[in-house]
């Protein structure tokens, strides 16, 4: 199902079909008002920690951080780690070969 968000009229009215919310008010420019609903969907904050690292995210279930590259079109998992710093670097062996870019990649000389 496809939710269709809301659009200024030329009158500024809000046309609301196919969209049920709160009404949502017109700005001077034509646009929607970031009130209610819309602007607390914009300010949700993540729930789980999330990881800037390439390859890395957290698993809730494990409560730990597991690594993932892909190879030849598929998901590889490499494993879980309690260190964050530890699965960027486990993935980063792996991506070495493979010319993908690195989570922390060599020094320049």
């Amino acid at each position: 199902m496809i939710k269709l968000l809301p659009q200024c009229a030329a009158d500024g009215s809000v046309k609301k079909e196919g969209w049920r919310a709160a009404t949502p008010q017109c700005a001077a420019d034509g646009s929607v008002k970031k009130e209610g609903w819309l602007a607390k969907n914009k300010a949700k904050k993540r729930k789980r920690p999330w990881s800037p690292f390439k390859g890395v995210e957290w698993n809730s279930v494990m409560k730990k951080w597991g690594v993932y590259i892909y190879k030849d079109g598929e998901m590889v998992h490499l494993g879980y780690f309690d260190d964050e710093k530890e699965s960027a670097l486990k993935y980063d062996k792996e991506a070495t070969p493979l010319g993908k870019p690195l989570n922390f990649p060599p020094p320049k000389e």
